[in-house]
């Protein structure tokens, strides 16, 4: 595909985080797929509606100030539900 100087390209987040080779067992739930040492490293895969999930908030990549925070307390609420 050819794009043009200022054209928006925007993607679909589901095939972004379901690709298999990439991930195991790609369209199923895993909950603790980003748990450890090997779920650490497949966050370089998740992508932001910005920029990666690896990376840190700035002017240039426009990323929510607050993505780490809201992430943070998404998982405080659902330790607090389901324990």
């Amino acid at each position: 595909f050819l794009v043009k100087k200022g054209e928006l390209l925007l993607g679909y987040q589901p095939f972004a985080t379901k690709d298999p080779k990439v991930f195991d067992r790609a369209e199923e739930f895993v909950a603790d797929r980003f748990v450890g040492d090997e779920g650490e490293a497949l966050l370089k895969h998740v992508v932001w509606s910005n920029g990666p999930e690896t990376e840190s908030p700035s002017v240039r990549n426009k990323q929510c100030a607050g993505k780490d925070f809201t992430t943070l307390v998404s998982r405080l609420l659902v330790v607090e539900l389901f324990l």
